[in-house]
């Protein structure tokens, strides 16, 4: 999945917010000349994907503040 990162953020910023909280994403800019977006992999157990987006939408949730 390709998205914006909230808020305006970098995407290398909003990675490194997700990193410190144990959230390992991807700057789109890896991919694309396109800055601001992030990838993110689906690619593992479902268990680990709800862990992984409950840590998404808190993160998002506290940079929207």
């Amino acid at each position: 999945a390709f998205f914006k990162a909230p808020n305006d953020m970098t995407d290398v910023d909003f990675v490194e917010k997700l990193a410190e909280n144990n959230l390992i994403l991807v700057p789109g800019r890896a991919f694309s000349k396109l800055h601001g977006f992030v990838r993110l992999s689906y690619g593992a157990p479902m268990s680990e994907l709800e862990k992984g987006l409950a840590i998404l939408e808190k993160v998002t949730k506290e940079v929207m503040k």
